[in-house]
């Protein structure tokens, strides 16, 4: 339980300090799982506090989720090209289900309830996302996606040496690998534009 609140009192004094910009959901997601790394090291000596890191991952990562769901449903609305609206229909998607997922998992393995919550750097990069002239909307909202997947990744490295359960393990890899690949689309996608 220790760890647990270390790393929530982390997460909420590193939101707070947040800036908004392009790479600040990537700093935000890094910062915080130097964090829960540095706090599950102090505390993996137990088998407890190794469990905790699963509990962790599906809770920190569900809340990241969030933030690229809302996103894409403006992107949905706002995009400029069927090619855009299609794209941010699909993460919109797999980022929903996923995050259901883990839900669940809490649910049923932890028997804790949890509702996702968009961190407060995903909701001022939302803002800011709204706030876009239509022109630059959709390189703007690619580019956030691939900052957001990057910053998922890290979160997953930072977390993987720690899982216990297979079965989070199992998602963890298989949600790094579809990042990933999403990441190298996106990116010709921009490149291309």
């Amino acid at each position: 339980m220790r760890t647990n609140t270390s790393v929530l009192m982390a997460v909420f004094i590193i939101a707070g300090a947040c800036t908004s910009g392009d790479s600040a959901a990537e700093n935000e997601v890094a910062e915080a799982g130097t964090i829960a790394n540095q706090s599950a090291s102090a505390a993996e000596s137990t088998s407890a506090s190794r469990q905790e890191a699963d509990l962790e991952f599906l809770r920190m990562m569900s809340n990241h989720h969030e933030g690229l769901t809302q996103w894409s449903e403006l992107a949905m609305r706002r995009g400029t090209t069927e090619s855009v609206r299609a794209d941010a229909h699909e993460l919109h998607t797999k980022q929903m289900m996923e995050r259901d997922s883990m839900v669940a998992m809490i649910r049923r393995d932890f028997g804790q309830e949890h509702t996702p919550a968009i961190m407060p750097q995903n909701r001022a990069q939302l803002d800011t996302l709204s706030a876009r002239p239509t022109a630059a909307f959709d390189t703007t909202y690619y580019r956030m996606v691939i900052d957001h997947h990057n910053a998922g990744i890290r979160m997953i490295n930072n977390f993987l040496p720690r899982m216990q359960r297979p079965q989070v393990r199992q998602m963890a890899e298989h949600m790094k690998s579809e990042q990933q690949r999403e990441v190298a689309e996106l990116q010709r996608k921009l490149s291309a534009g």
